[in-house]
């Protein structure tokens, strides 16, 4: 085995960086768990309003 790999194995990567708030899931999401993403939090945002309507309000589901 390669001595250089095993070194670069145990220690940091070099292909790692660090974390910062408030990038784009576009830049580090593939395009399919963007498209998961946004089905997911559309489901719990119709599940929120359901659950806080007002009393006496139209008792039918939404149409989905």
């Amino acid at each position: 085995m390669n001595p250089e790999q095993t070194r670069s194995a145990s220690g940091p990567s070099e292909f790692d960086q660090n974390y910062a708030w408030g990038r784009p899931p576009a830049t580090y999401l593939a395009e399919r768990q963007i498209v998961r993403l946004v089905i997911m939090r559309s489901r719990l945002d119709d599940r929120h309003l359901l659950r806080n309507r007002a009393p006496g309000s139209e008792s039918a589901e939404p149409a989905l």
